[in-house]
C-alpha cells in the first residue's frame, strides 16, 4: 500500500515522507495496492516537519520553514 505503515508501525524512507508532508496520507484514500510494476507519482506536496534520524532513531524536529514563494 502507498504510505506503507504510516498508519501504523513504520518509520522508514516512505513513512518518514508521508509524516513530514502529511497531505500525502490522503491519497490512501484514492491508490489501491499498486503491483510489482506500477508506480504512482505525487507532484507538489508541501513539508510541514523537520526529522533527524531513521527507524529506531527518528525523532520530530520541529515545524518546517518553507521560504518557496506561491
Amino acid at each position: 500500500m502507498i504510505g506503507g505503515g504510516v498508519l501504523g508501525s513504520g518509520l522508514v524512507q516512505e513513512e518518514i515522507l508521508f509524516l513530514m508532508n502529511p497531505e500525502l496520507i490522503v491519497s490512501r484514500l484514492f491508490t489501491e495496492k499498486l503491483g510489482d510494476n506500477e508506480c504512482l507519482f505525487i507532484t507538489g506536496s508541501q513539508q510541514f516537519s523537520q526529522y533527524s534520524g531513521y527507524s529506531d532513531t527518528f525523532k520530530w524536529i520541529g515545524p518546517h520553514r518553507d521560504n518557496i514563494e506561491r
